[in-house]
């Protein structure tokens, strides 16, 4: 089990605009972005916990990690040709949830920059996988990302890495959500093709849709 207490991340004025889209009153918010940055920058404190777990046996819709059973079609054909893969939480860190902002400042404004520092967190920690592991190629699946691999396999996910977890401030709900918000999880493994949920996925309203829907994939995966 590995532990990264405190993840560098680094907020840029431009990208945030970027996340924006906005076409006028762009000078305001600009300031409104760098004044944020400073209030925020010295309370960040990302941090994650990922685990080289082992592969052990599989069935048609079922695939043992660690003693751990995860009930999925997508993870059996993505992980059993495998040796092992990468369980992780990253989170944006409690931190960000108790900070006190001025009154001119915008929670939304503040929602969006968390987003930018959980994705950001995740990142510096795949790119720490892929050079720990020397892995050259890596896929992500997350718990309720998809019908086939529900929410309810959070609960799985938090017994394989353990009590631990709580050391990075991470707890999950009754509803299987995580705390703080601003926390992602979910298995990495090597895949030569790559692979993305959204592949497999029929959902056509997701803000968060990187690819097309598949339907030649998704009968690859049997769903």
């Amino acid at each position: 089990m590995s532990i990264i207490n405190y993840i560098p991340v680094t907020l840029e004025t431009e990208e945030i605009l970027s996340s924006l889209k906005l076409n006028k009153n762009k000078a305001a918010v600009e300031k409104k972005i760098e004044e944020l940055i400073i209030s925020i920058t010295p309370a960040m404190r990302p941090k994650a916990i990922y685990a080289e777990s082992k592969v052990q046996s599989f069935y048609v819709d079922k695939i043992v990690l660690d003693g751990h059973e995860f009930n999925s079609k997508v993870l059996v054909k993505n992980l059993s040709d495998q040796k092992q893969c990468y369980p992780y939480i990253v989170t944006a860190g409690q931190e960000l949830d108790n900070i006190e902002l001025p009154k001119e400042q915008s929670l939304m404004l503040l929602d969006l920059v968390k987003n930018i520092v959980v994705e950001k967190a995740f990142q510096y920690t795949k790119a720490l996988i892929l050079e720990r592991y020397k892995v050259k190629q890596i896929s992500e699946i997350s718990p309720g990302h998809l019908d086939d691999w529900p929410l309810n396999q959070q609960k799985v996910l938090f017994e394989l890495l353990g009590s631990d977890v709580e050391k990075i401030g991470v707890k999950l709900t009754n509803a299987f959500l995580m705390k703080p918000i601003k926390t992602v999880s979910g298995i990495l493994f090597t895949s030569e093709k790559g692979f993305q949920s959204c592949q497999v996925c029929t959902q056509t309203r997701c803000m968060g849709r990187k690819t097309e829907y598949d339907p030649v994939i998704a009968k690859m995966y049997g769903l």
